[in-house]
């Protein structure tokens, strides 16, 4: 019998890189064999392939594709996005796989992450932080998050860029596996001294933005550090300097990074709001690069959507007489003037007419952004609106008018339904009118937001009163108006609009 398991190992072991190669054939009976000897292997044989597959990645003269074929495969040995079978390999990795086997393959794929070859290396990564996650949540493998620290600060690496960008690639990794009470501080501690110390200004920039992405994935588990102003700060000042970098990639995340700051640590923020404030603005504004200036706005947005929650905590607790936990800093309403007239001017009207309508770019971002500004800072933004939406429904050009309107739209939801009356009012008209637009988007926008107005029939009695005058005016104007066959471009909202005009004559 281990002359047969020996036997196997060797064919194994022989053909492995080959095989690999076959299961990716274009050929359908080639690629049928192929995987048939996989899975052969795996049921039979799962340590002794687990390691050859280990040993195909991380020997330099290897085949290059079939090295990484190799850790991709030995990945999805271990996870699957299903999780029971996710839960049936963690199973098998401790009961069907040795001691000795699995040290093996740790081994191995530990080594991977200091080959010359960089599929090779971050097919190493995305293995290691797999092990790395299901044994670190079983308090195994204590002398990992010190290995990868070790690369992170050794000199004697030849390819000392790489090794450090696939080393920060796996605790980027490994920190989106891992549940947030499975690293302990002394852990945690670990994983943000490597993760700084690829962030330094004079690294190469692989290397940072590696390391900016591994500090994104972490973030959720440093709130020890965030209570410390010292390690706090050094976060801080890390990303504020990585949002000014000349690589855009390494922008992106930088603002990101922040974003989920506002929304994890809201509290942590007095002494950074101000700086944040110039770095967001400033980036929606002048930067050359859409995703930079939508990463921007997204920190607005996570900031109103923060805020609308303390709030609506703050609202229930006021109604149980408990004490709320949680205080809002009404950040939000504070920047509002300086906020709203930048979503207005630098985001709105940046509209892609090719793109599809599900389509996320600065202008929807923009748009969103300011639907949550006008909830959370509510009648202070209604001013700026206006003005801008008097000064540019009418404009000649198509983005202006688009943007106006959508801007009318959002601020639908937020302030006091009194202030809003007349400018309903004065708007329906003209919302009609552009209903007919030479251009779809500016059609499709005035359709939408005339769909909104239809849902204030649901707020205060003169409101309603106004917009079923409003809707009643809507109707006649479209009495000649254009067919399609039993059709005409109120369709759409018929029945929403009876149902809401219904119940405002019920509560009358």
């Amino acid at each position: 019998v281990l002359r047969l398991y020996r036997r196997r190992d060797l064919v194994m072991a022989r053909d492995l890189s080959s095989i690999l190669l076959n299961a990716q054939s274009q050929e359908l009976t080639v690629r049928n064999a192929a995987e048939h000897q996989l899975c052969q292997w795996e049921s039979q044989s799962l340590p002794q392939l687990m390691v050859a597959l280990a040993d195909e990645l991380s020997e330099e003269g290897r085949n290059e594709h079939s090295r990484q074929l190799a850790g991709l495969h030995l990945k999805n040995l271990l996870f699957a996005r299903d999780a029971h079978i996710s839960a049936e390999k963690k199973r098998k990795w401790y009961t069907d796989v040795d001691a000795n086997s699995r040290s093996h393959v740790k081994i191995a794929c530990l080594k991977v992450l200091r080959s010359a070859n960089p599929q090779a290396a971050h097919a190493g990564a995305l293995v290691v932080a797999k092990i790395g996650a299901l044994e670190l949540q079983e308090k195994q493998w204590p002398e990992l998050l010190g290995q990868l620290l070790k690369n992170m600060t050794t000199k004697d690496v030849g390819n000392s860029n790489l090794t450090k960008t696939s080393t920060l690639e796996a605790l980027g990794y490994l920190c989106e596996d891992l549940e947030e009470e499975a690293v302990d501080q002394t852990e945690t501690n670990q994983i943000l001294t490597a993760i700084v110390d690829g962030m330094r200004e004079d690294g190469a920039i692989t290397v940072r933005v590696a390391a900016a992405r591994a500090l994104l994935s972490s973030l959720v588990f440093t709130r020890h550090n965030f209570d410390n102003e010292t390690e706090r700060t050094m976060i801080m000042q890390v990303l504020c300097t990585a949002t000014k970098s000349p690589d855009e990639q390494l922008r992106i995340i930088a603002f990101e990074s922040l974003a989920r700051v506002a929304a994890l640590y809201y509290e942590k923020l007095p002494q950074y709001i101000e700086a944040l404030f110039t770095l967001t603005l400033t980036a929606i504004q002048q930067d050359k690069d859409e995703q930079v200036s939508m990463m921007a706005v997204e920190f607005w947005s996570s900031l109103c959507e923060e805020e609308l929650e303390i709030l609506e905590e703050t609202n229930s607790v006021d109604q149980s007489r408990t004490l709320s936990h949680r205080q809002c800093a009404r950040y939000v309403c504070a920047a509002a003037s300086h906020i709203v007239p930048v979503l207005l001017q630098s985001t709105l009207v940046k509209q892609d007419e090719y793109a599809d309508e599900d389509t996320w770019n600065l202008s929807a971002a923009g748009a969103i952004c300011l639907g949550l500004v006008a909830q959370a800072a509510g009648d202070a933004i209604v001013p700026d609106v206006l003005a801008f939406v008097e000064s540019n429904i009418l404009h000649a050009e198509w983005r202006r008018r688009e943007a106006s309107i959508m801007a009318f739209g959002q601020l639908l939801d937020g302030p006091k339904p009194e202030l809003l009356t007349d400018p309903v009012q004065t708007a329906m008209p003209v919302l009609v009118r552009t209903l007919k637009d030479n251009h779809t988007l500016v059609k499709d926008t005035a359709a939408w937001t005339l769909g909104r107005i239809c849902g204030a029939l649901q707020d205060s009695a003169r409101v309603a009163s106004q917009s079923c005058f409003a809707l009643h005016n809507l109707a006649q104007a479209f009495e000649r108006a254009p067919r399609s066959r039993e059709t005409n471009a109120l369709s759409p909202f018929f029945s929403s609009s009876v149902d809401a005009a219904s119940c405002c004559d019920r509560k009358a």
